[in-house]
């Protein structure tokens, strides 16, 4: 198998037999993917940003908008992204994202972002 492109391999489903190979600094390793290191996930929180909720804080200052969230998954290592509240939730909105605490993050926009029309979306 020396010499083989990742390309070179076929993409089919697991089986009994299926096996991730690799190296741990001394000799070659196979692992099953019953293995625990494969049965995690990638979790999802979304919440529309709406200053009505307890949880989602609007201000201004200096031309910029500003929304604070406490989410409450007491994790840092998150992925936010905003998208439009309209239902399609296909066109992200780029905004500068700061994760202040494991459980509250703050959004800064230089446009106005009005009450109710955005999402948010942490993957985590």
């Amino acid at each position: 198998m020396a010499n083989k492109k990742f390309s070179d391999f076929t993409n089919q489903p697991s089986s009994a037999n299926t096996f991730l190979v690799g190296y741990d600094g001394a000799t070659n390793v196979r692992i099953p993917v019953t293995d625990s290191l494969f049965q995690g996930g990638v979790n999802k929180y979304v919440i529309e940003l709406d200053g009505s909720l307890s949880n989602v804080t609007f201000s201004t200052a200096g031309g910029k908008t500003f929304i604070d969230v406490t989410h409450n998954l007491n994790n840092s290592d998150i992925v936010p992204q905003i998208y439009l509240n309209d239902g399609g939730g296909d066109e992200i909105y780029y905004t500068t994202i700061y994760i202040q605490t494991p459980n509250t993050l703050r959004i800064e926009s230089a446009q106005g972002m009005a009450s109710g029309t955005f999402k948010l979306l942490i993957l985590y």
